[in-house]
């Protein structure tokens, strides 16, 4: 089996909501904490088998930061390493294709179709970190922050069983699958999830991919925006 992971970005701020919690009538609870207001952003990725890796920065997440990522990832694998992301502008800029042109044995990509967050399981980890952070930490400046953000990831990596538990959310159960992702096919079909490899490849043909059918798990938002965006590119799935 390929390995294969589910990576995403995530930013916190000092200023996000702390949480919600029991008061008397009448009164509201306070949280005292810093007024100054500062971020750190983070990208991570996690594996069916409950590994995970992770990166926190300060800078804004762009083709270069996804460069160094890519690098620091493969890094950890002897093996070719299947990358299931979103439509980001990042994942798909030029200096990311000549990243993956250079290191083509050791990182591919594969997007998941527009509009569909719910379909990446990373997507958890962030709501978990959001959900996490402010129960643990009073991050006073940006440093402390990043420090914190760090810890909640370790943590998480010494807890498989957590990151595991991740896949076993209704949208993306199709994970879960065996051979859901084929390396160099056009297309795999599993539970109704399309996945496109990176542009620039020459995949081998699929016939699964010539009856595609509608990605399951979008909520109606999600299905009537994918569908008038792909009735404009004249698309057929």
């Amino acid at each position: 089996m390929p390995r294969c992971s589910s990576p995403d970005q995530v930013g916190v701020r000092s200023d996000q909501v702390t949480g919600r919690t029991w008061g008397e009538k009448g009164s509201t609870p306070i949280v005292r904490r810093s007024g100054n207001r500062f971020s750190v952003n983070a990208m991570s990725a996690i594996s069916r088998k409950g590994r995970m890796h992770f990166m926190v920065f300060t800078e804004s997440f762009d083709a270069g930061v996804m460069r160094r990522f890519l690098d620091r990832l493969a890094g950890h694998f002897h093996r070719t390493v299947h990358l299931v992301v979103d439509g980001d502008s990042a994942h798909r800029s030029r200096r990311v294709r000549g990243w993956l042109a250079e290191h083509a044995e050791r990182v591919e990509l594969h997007f998941l179709p527009a509009y569909s967050p719910e379909l990446n399981p990373d997507e958890l980890v962030n709501v978990d970190l959001k959900r996490s952070l402010p129960m643990h930490s009073r991050a006073r400046d940006q440093a402390q922050l990043a420090t914190e953000t760090r810890r909640f990831f370790h943590r998480r990596q010494r807890q498989p069983h957590v990151v595991r538990s991740y896949f076993g959310r209704p949208h993306v159960r199709y994970i879960l699958e065996e051979n859901h992702l084929i390396p160099g096919s056009v297309a795999t079909v599993t539970e109704g999830v399309h996945l496109t490899p990176c542009a620039g490849r020459t995949p081998r043909p699929n016939p699964a991919s010539s009856a595609l059918p509608t990605p399951v798990g979008l909520c109606p938002r999600h299905e009537s925006r994918r569908r008038v965006r792909m009735g404009k590119e004249g698309a057929d799935d």
